[in-house]
């Protein structure tokens, strides 16, 4: 063999074609049909870029005082930010984007799109109609007088006091007060230092917060905060292998010298596995805001829980009415046991109300990714606990005075989803619920007002399809406060307590969003979903209902078929699975849908199949539990196996025989375990990412959901276990730098695989950390392409996708903001130099 075929055969090899079958005629190109198939998912992975599915949901901002909402509204040419006004129906421009468009050039000599701003973190102030927000490397603020001006001290810095005298903010790693009126800045606290503290979530979770977490007395006087303690928790560093990149090929060659720039480069990552001695854990204390003094919780220091988040943005700290009371909910590691518990102020001693334990995991909300699904209700002293202690996720109602149940909110077999707004005043709460209705899919959500004496129900807002309402606690409101924005007002339920916003619809057409009363009679329609620009092969996926291994159990699933599909023809099938405890992974509007995933495989001419097993949420506590102390069992590979057998019982165009599988992260432990105990089933899986192993994750994750204390027992959940058993083709891929699952994970399955002397392919991303990229996109392409589909995918597909997009964008952006700094640091010397002269 000549040298010149020594790229293709190692291409060849690495997509797992035999090298015994690498013909001449197998090197030429692909086919017209496949290339075709490749353009088309590029084009799917530029939905976004393409406009593909405009307003699938609005995520309202409500306006203080009136009944009006702002939202990001987007539109083919790119996004204006609008107000619906729901007295009149009308939407209009929420500021003049023309200006501030025109006044953003002027800053960076650069055209910034009117239709298209390239603004982040916007609040609006209605009172004088300006807003703030970051844009080029900045905080700004706009406003129909002053126009543009730098925004030295945005409000996002800064966590303010109810009555918006006073703001704590960051500084050399302590708590500072900011008084607003007289400008004077005083420091509270002395003690932080690096892995200790106040206001930050534990290392572990890699997020950084602009202002510090904490919950002001609605007095004005004091903060409930904690200090965060990472200081004993263990390192376990990434490496970056590449920290310059490629080096660039007009770098001179005496620069090519060892130096600090091209040396890999340790980054400490401070984490806690399961079994670990120590772990992060929250002092909590009680601030003065106006000296500094402190009165420490006299409690021990709560460990950290659920998702590593904080007990502040947990929602699981609060104050009484009076300023005199303070009050946290304590989760014990293993989370068997949760304990909430008042704090007196002005001591700090504490007394415990209630306690909640499980032989599992105590569940405080619906989503483990945001806050707890507890609702204080100070002019009462009660609190509205979630609870699955009846075997379903329902409403409590709990004295803080006595810490006694007042009585049962909700009951039945059904759920609640979430709580999405409470009148204290009126007695009454909006709720999104699951599963009331037998007939139809059991996580469409239906919308009910409940009262809070009588416990009656009333359903306002249900049909066959799914009707959400962004809750207080959503994401969205996680999104705005981490990029410094005013989350006050991010709600579906108006603080007028006349309307809520909905969008109603399911994965299989475009949605609709709407307003309606309390009564739940619709007020105004604000977006149907526009779908007019989607391509004339678009195929929309089907919702399906299937039986799980047990026979008895209904599971949901979603089916992509290809955009060409010929019911007379074969067709391989990928399960894109999540396989997390955490997570129902099928999608239940078409805003969820995710273009990159079953979509793609679709247009390269798959059937592709999510699927939520038993294990996973959202379903009665015994369904959710069910992969308890065996995460291997999260949305069970078996009902995978029995979904898709009886998938193919319907449709003779599934190929039982060619069964690929991929996720990511939790997906892609599944995805390899599927390769190992199910071999004779899944024949191709690509893995990425996967935390292959709960005993190299998070100690918070694998304590909640395989158990604590951790022991031998670990071994059975392990990929590494099962190494002797992989028979079918398995590409692993991992960023070098993940904090979010360790490389080591990888690494160790990586090593069982090789002591095993099993075949398998990887791919490593020196420079990534918890991601894909594109190039690694097209990579599993190519694998499922040639492995599954037993074709030759096109060599080196240049993929674009709307990251890619959006990244040459910001870059570009990026480079006028350093080109202009650069002209006005000249134009300063050359003044300074002028003054010198003369």
């Amino acid at each position: 063999m000549t040298f010149r075929l020594w790229p293709q055969l190692a291409y060849t090899l690495a997509l797992g074609i035999p090298a015994a079958a690498m013909t001449m005629e197998s090197q030429s190109a692909a086919t017209d049909q496949t290339l075709a198939r490749y353009q088309r998912a590029e084009e799917v992975t530029q939905e976004h870029t393409r406009h593909w599915l405009l307003n699938s949901d609005v995520v309202p901002h409500w306006m203080a005082g009136r009944d009006q909402f702002w939202y990001e509204r987007q539109t083919p040419e790119g996004k204006r930010f609008t107000i619906f006004d729901v007295s009149k129906g009308t939407k209009s421009d929420a500021f003049d984007h023309l200006r501030l468009a025109q006044e953003l050039t002027k800053t960076i000599d650069k055209p910034i799109d009117a239709n298209d701003l390239p603004i982040v973190g916007v609040s609006l102030n209605n009172k004088d109609g300006s807003i703030s927000f970051s844009a080029l490397e900045k905080s700004w603020k706009f406003d129909p007088v002053k126009g543009l001006v730098e925004d030295t001290n945005p409000a996002g810095k800064f966590n303010k006091s109810p009555d918006g005298k006073l703001g704590v903010f960051f500084k050399d790693q302590n708590l500072w007060v900011r008084d607003f009126v007289s400008g004077k800045e005083t420091q509270i606290t002395t003690d932080g230092e690096q892995y200790y503290t106040y206001g930050t979530p534990p290392a572990a979770s890699g997020l950084s917060v602009p202002a510090p977490l904490l919950v002001w007395s609605p007095d004005s006087t004091k903060i409930f905060t904690a200090q965060t303690d990472d200081r004993k928790v263990l390192d376990a560093p990434v490496i970056d292998f590449a920290p310059m990149g490629s080096v660039p090929k007009d770098l001179p060659n005496e620069d090519l010298t060892p130096k600090d720039r091209f040396r890999p480069k340790v980054k400490p990552y401070r984490v806690a596995f399961p079994g670990d001695e120590n772990v992060p854990t929250f002092r909590l204390t009680i601030i003065d805001a106006r000296n500094g003094h402190q009165t420490p919780v006299r409690y021990q220091p709560i460990p950290a829980t659920r998702m590593n988040d904080t007990p502040v943005d947990g929602s699981r700290m609060w104050w009484g009415a009076d300023s005199k009371t303070a009050y946290f909910v304590d989760t014990e590691r293993g989370e068997k046991a949760v304990h909430v518990e008042a704090v007196t102020a002005d001591s700090g001693s504490t007394r415990e109300l209630f306690t909640e334990t499980s032989d599992t995991y105590v569940e405080l909300g619906s989503q483990v990714y945001t806050s707890a699904t507890i609702v204080p209700l100070p002019k009462s002293n009660q609190l509205i606990w979630y609870s699955e202690r009846s075997g379903w996720a329902h409403l409590y109602l709990y004295d803080l005075a006595t810490g006694r149940l007042v009585r049962q909110l909700t009951k039945g077999d059904w759920l609640v989803r979430d709580v999405l707004g409470v009148d204290e005043s009126r007695g009454q709460m909006l709720i999104s619920i699951e599963g009331r209705s037998k007939d139809k899919n059991p996580y469409y959500q239906e919308i009910a007002r409940v009262d809070l004496k009588t416990t009656s129900m009333k359903i306002v807002s249900a049909s066959p399809e799914d009707h959400s309402v962004v809750s207080a606690g959503s994401f969205a409101k996680l999104i705005a406060t981490a990029l410094g924005a005013d989350p006050t007002g991010l709600q579906g339920v108006a603080p007028s307590w006349h309307y809520f916003v909905e969008t109603v619809g399911t994965a299989e057409k475009p949605t609709q969003t709407v307003v309606r009363d309390m009564e739940g009679r619709l007020v105004a329609t604000v977006e149907d979903a526009d779908a007019s620009r989607l391509p004339s092969y678009w195929r929309w996926p089907k919702v399906v209902q299937l039986t799980a291994a047990d026979s008895k159990t209904p599971i949901n699933a979603l089916v992509y078929y290809p955009f060409d599909y010929d019911p007379h023809k074969k067709y391989p099938i990928v399960d894109c699975i999540y396989g997390g405890p955490q997570i129902a992974n099928v999608p239940r509007q078409s805003g969820d849908l995710g273009f990159f995933d079953g979509s793609t495989y679709a247009a390269l001419g798959f059937i592709a199949i999510k699927l939520d097993g038993r294990g996973t949420i959202e379903r009665r506590r015994d369904f959710h539990t069910q992969s308890y102390g065996h995460a291997e069992t999260a949305s069970n590979l078996e009902d995978h196996i029995a979904g898709i057998r009886q998938l193919a019982a319907r449709d003779s165009s599934i190929d039982l025989a060619r069964v690929g599988i991929t996720g990511f992260s939790g997906g892609g432990y599944m995805t390899t375990s599927a390769l190992l105990r199910y071999p004779d089933f899944y024949k191709v899986g690509v893995a990425g990412s996967g935390n292959h192993d709960q005993r190299i994750f998070w100690n918070t994750w694998g304590e909640r959901y395989e158990g604590y204390p951790a022991g031998d027992y670990y071994k059975a959940q392990a990929n590494s276990t099962y190494a002797d058993h992989l028979k079918g083709r398995l590409l692993l891929v991992h960023g070098m730098v993940d904090t979010g699952v360790h490389p080591s994970s990888f690494f160790q399955l990586e090593q069982s695989l090789i002591d095993a002397n099993k075949d398998f392919d990887m791919l490593l991303w020196p420079r990534l950390g918890h991601d894909i990229p594109t190039y690694g996109i097209r990579r599993v392409w190519d694998y499922f392409v040639s492995n599954l589909a037993g074709e030759r995918p096109p060599r080196e597909f240049p993929l674009n996708a709307d990251r890619d997009i959006e990244k040459e964008k910001a870059d570009a952006l990026s480079d006028a903001v350093k080109a202009a700094k650069k002209k006005t640091e000249k134009k300063a010397q050359e003044e300074s130099a002028e003054k010198e002269r003369n």
